[in-house]
């Protein structure tokens, strides 16, 4: 399958890059509400949990979660662009320092 192809309902990074922030994010919020309301969506929404998986795809260690917050968000961010998620979660920073101070 061609997953640039807009046939097939994929938004391809060229057709991204030809529509502003605002309209992909009404764009997207419109998919998730139409499918939630029962509405046939231009597509179907995707939803990712990414948990560590910005670190695996990265390649960088799983500690910056918690330990590297620039590092961390930075996988995310590439992670999160690169897949084109319509609704996302990636585990969020913990400061690990504080955690190991506070023994929690």
């Amino acid at each position: 399958m061609n997953l640039e192809s807009k046939k097939d309902g994929f938004t391809g990074k060229e057709e991204q890059l030809e529509k502003s922030f605002e309209e992909l994010k009404q764009q997207r919020a419109k998919r998730v509400a139409d499918a939630l309301q029962l509405k046939v969506p231009d597509r179907v929404p995707l939803e990712i949990a990414f948990g560590y998986f910005p670190a695996k795809y990265t390649e960088i260690p799983c500690e910056a979660a918690y330990y590297d917050y620039d590092q961390w968000l930075a996988a995310c961010k590439k992670t999160v662009l690169d897949f084109g998620a319509d609704v996302s979660s990636v585990q969020p920073f913990f400061p690990g320092k504080s955690s190991s101070i506070l023994k929690i």
